[in-house]
């Protein structure tokens, strides 16, 4: 998450790449590195939950050699749709592969088949719904559909 202490403390170290600086060297020698990116990068939206990252917090990912992130989760859409929307134009110019998420169902369903030293891996991410945010499950209306953007739903359908 890159809000609250973690934004604060990045900010008066004058760096964006604060949070990631000692795992940089692991994860730069990965043949993938994949991570959780739990909550929007973007300076929009209206504040339905608790967790947002400025934008810049791109450098760090970009910078630890981050290939490839789950945008599903509890926390992907706190700032709504148009922060989403924003997180997911901004992972694309800056290289970063998703999973979990989408701009319709089928987009957010659509894992990553990739080869990776003459193997192939796919990576697929859902999250679990429920009737109401909680710290494990998204609320319904979270998730994508045939029509509006979303995560990927968990569900036998």
């Amino acid at each position: 998450m890159f809000s609250r202490r973690v934004a604060a403390t990045s900010i008066s170290q004058g760096d964006y790449r604060y949070p990631l600086l000692k795992v940089a060297p692991i994860l730069r020698r990965a043949t993938l590195a994949m991570a959780n990116l739990e909550g929007p990068l973007s300076d929009r939206g209206k504040q339905l939950n608790m967790f947002r990252g400025d934008p810049r917090f791109l450098e760090g990912i970009r910078y630890t050699g981050i290939d490839l992130v789950s945008l599903a989760n509890n926390h992907i859409m706190d700032y709504g749709t148009v922060a989403f929307l924003d997180t997911m134009e901004r992972l694309t110019a800056a290289g970063v592969m998703y999973v979990g998420a989408g701009t319709n169902l089928t987009k957010a369903r659509q894992g990553r088949l990739l080869n990776l030293g003459g193997v192939k891996v796919g990576f697929l991410a859902y999250t679990e719904l429920g009737p109401g945010f909680t710290y494990t499950r998204v609320p319904q209306h979270w998730a994508a559909t045939d029509e509006l953007p979303g995560v990927a739903p968990a569900r036998a359908d």
